[in-house]
């Protein structure tokens, strides 16, 4: 789930007691507030069940998680604070975010890092901005493969390519484009090779190893349109 999405690429560790936070925007052209806010809270809980959200006001929104990924037999743990602020421009609204993750390590050592700018503009705005909007996708979600080595997928969207080009739950995504999907140290943060822009179409090469056997699948995302649903209660 969210630890393909969050509990990764967490690439600037900074002080516990100095917490420095990254802070990234998108236009969302002919949209209100309300729309926005909506889309905010759908997104969160369809991809974070767990997580709690907060409306501070009219403009701010907050929300937090914990994620406990088992890496090699040693879990991992992840508490995610994410802020969503939003501002109208004309017909448009402005959406930002920023945000700082809390790790604590099998030994209990824990560590403070930033969301990094990358993470927080693809793979919450950008999804944010599909929910209203439309994108082109994969449509598949994976967690971290058992050996630390690549991303296992977990499901299919209904409109996702990938089963048509011959990929399966269980496969092992190793590398996107020939550059090897790996984990950074401890092995729980996901790589950007599974960042892919979502406003043009894209065809992508996957590595995917099935019973220890590599092969690749050439795949083109497709376009989902905007997701149609009644917004849940926000308080």
């Amino acid at each position: 789930m969210l630890k393909k999405r969050v509990a990764c690429l967490l690439l600037i560790m900074l002080a516990a007691a100095n917490i420095c936070f990254a802070e990234v925007s998108i236009k969302i052209e002919q949209v209100t507030m309300d729309d926005v806010k909506r889309a905010i809270f759908d997104e969160m809980k369809d991809f974070i069940p767990d997580s709690k959200g907060e409306d501070v006001d009219a403009q701010k929104t907050k929300f937090f998680f914990t994620e406990s990924p088992k890496v090699n037999d040693d879990v991992w743990t992840f508490d995610t604070n994410i802020e969503f602020v939003q501002k109208a421009k004309d017909k448009d609204v402005i959406l930002s975010a920023r945000g700082n993750v809390v790790e604590i390590a099998p030994t209990g050592a824990r560590s403070t890092y930033k969301l990094d700018d990358s993470v927080l503009q693809a793979n919450f705005l950008e999804y944010i901005k599909a929910r209203l909007k439309g994108a082109y996708r994969f449509g598949f979600r994976y967690d971290i493969a058992k050996d630390g080595e690549g991303a296992e997928i977990e499901s299919f969207s209904s409109s996702s390519p990938m089963p048509a080009a011959g990929v399966m739950v269980g496969d092992i995504v190793t590398a996107v484009n020939g550059k090897a999907v790996r984990f950074h140290s401890n092995k729980a943060w996901i790589s950007k090779q599974l960042i892919f822009d979502i406003d043009k179409p894209q065809v992508v090469t996957f590595t995917i190893k099935r019973a220890g056997i590599e092969k690749d699948y050439v795949v083109a995302s497709v376009f989902s349109p905007p997701v149609k649903k009644v917004g849940l209660d926000n308080k």
